[in-house]
């Protein structure tokens, strides 16, 4: 588990006085990984890397702020299910660009850099 997911699960447990379902919860953020590549590609295509970037970003800090201020857990996991699918594009769609305009000597190791920060 991330620490993207592993802070949800203990913020809603120990904030939002969750259950023992709320394990649960970064099975949903995998999930909506997953469905990213069948259900929003063409999507991400028609409006172009940049807007979708940015449309996927603004969403996700708006469903970020659902966790933090609304209270049914299953609202929560809804919410972090849904940043899991949109936040699927978020290393894929830079990756392409930096593929694109870095030299071919130097871009095993910007990836490399990219993916562990």
């Amino acid at each position: 588990m991330t620490g993207r997911q592993w802070w949800s699960v203990t913020y809603i447990v120990e904030e939002r006085h969750g259950n023992a379902n709320s394990g649960y919860i970064p099975t949903g953020f995998f999930g909506g990984l997953m469905l990213e590549y069948v259900l929003l590609i063409w999507f991400n295509r028609k409006i172009g890397e940049w807007w979708a970037l940015s449309l996927h970003a603004l969403l996700v800090i708006g469903l970020e702020v659902t966790v933090w201020v609304v209270p049914p857990l299953v609202q929560k996991a809804l919410a972090v299910a849904l940043v899991g699918l949109l936040l699927g594009p978020m290393w894929p769609i830079p990756m392409n660009h930096f593929a694109k305009t870095l030299p071919r000597w130097l871009l095993t190791a910007c990836a490399g850099y990219i993916a562990g920060g």
